[in-house]
């Protein structure tokens, strides 16, 4: 509900703008929000991939963003919410073989289309852009919630 979402190719001509075809970095990442006015950039990496059945997704996520005034101080205590940093991040192999996987992809099927199919909640995991839909949406799930599958970043001293 408070969230808003800038259009990818808003986001790849603030990125062509810099010359870059990817985020590198912290500081280009913020700069790229920057541009397009947003508070928070989420960057994914896909770490392995394969599409056979079952398939097999590693995905790495952060989210860097500008904390609130008055929430983010530097080392010296002072405020800085001008600085970006990373709000929170994830790794996960998401693969159709492990069980604890497609009972998250079941309940995930049944919010959505997955009667509509011939292959009910399997859609997921037999078609390629359906089970990245599906990795996709829970590492956002897990970035935002700070699950188990999250590191949500702390301020400064917090030992992460």
């Amino acid at each position: 509900d408070r969230i808003t979402v800038i259009p990818v190719s808003r986001v790849l001509g603030a990125m062509a703008v810099q010359g870059k075809d990817q985020v590198t970095s912290r500081p280009q990442a913020m700069e790229v929000a920057e541009i397009v006015g947003a508070d928070a950039i989420l960057v994914f990496a896909v770490t392995e991939y394969d599409a056979f059945d079952p398939p097999r997704i590693g995905i790495t996520a952060q989210l860097f963003g500008v904390a609130p005034v008055g929430r983010m101080t530097g080392p010296s205590g002072d405020a800085n919410a001008q600085e970006g940093r990373l709000l929170a991040q994830t790794q996960r192999v998401f693969s159709g073989a492990n069980a604890e996987v497609v009972q998250e992809i079941k309940s995930y099927a049944a919010l959505r289309d997955g009667d509509e199919s011939p292959y009910g909640w399997r859609r997921y995991v037999v078609s390629q852009q359906y089970f990245m839909r599906y990795c996709c949406h829970a590492t956002i799930r897990s970035l935002l919630s700070g699950d188990r599958f999250a590191v949500v970043a702390r301020g400064p001293g917090s030992g992460r």
